[in-house]
């Protein structure tokens, strides 16, 4: 049970992680092209 649990937090750190990182990844890129085209 313990380890189950261990390995079930672990995926799931990684998935948020994984998400927060594209998100963050995908906002700057988003940002970056509309910053450039305005100035």
């Amino acid at each position: 049970m313990k380890k189950k649990n261990w390995i079930y937090a672990l995926i799931v750190t990684l998935i948020i992680i994984i998400a927060i990182v594209s998100m963050i990844f995908f906002v700057q890129t988003k940002y970056g092209d509309q910053s450039e085209k305005g100035s």
